[in-house]
């Protein structure tokens, strides 16, 4: 078997280089009018830059409402403790002043059971 070599052809310099601005400004257009219908028809109907943009803002979400979870349950032990403290002031409170009246109480009668002793 004899292979048929073909010739390689190598484009010239010349070519790859552009030869006018002319021929930049086409190019550019070009890419403008063709960029998004290439990246289309490549990636399909969701563009990268929109995949990104949409995994940004899903990251963005679920880190707001992990936070407004995490401050939720942090308010809502604030507002537990704050009420708990309340009730415990208040019924210490209350404790203290039952036990003054009956400090109190009993003083009066023991002054009373001195005084109907001295009297007799």
């Amino acid at each position: 078997l004899e292979c048929a070599e073909d010739p390689v052809t190598v484009p010239e310099v010349s070519n790859l280089i552009p030869q006018s601005k002319d021929e930049n400004v086409h190019e550019a257009f070009l890419e403008r009018r063709y960029g998004v219908r290439w990246l289309k028809a490549v990636y399909g109907h969701v563009l990268p830059s929109e995949a990104r943009s949409y995994h940004h803002r899903q990251l963005l979400v679920q880190a707001f409402l992990t936070w407004t979870e995490i401050w939720w349950k942090s308010r809502r032990e604030w507002r537990l403790l704050v009420r708990a403290e309340c009730h415990n002031r208040y019924r210490l409170w209350r404790h203290v002043w039952v036990a003054w009246r009956t400090y109190v109480a009993m003083q009066r009668e023991k002054r009373l059971r001195i005084a109907m002793a001295t009297s007799h």
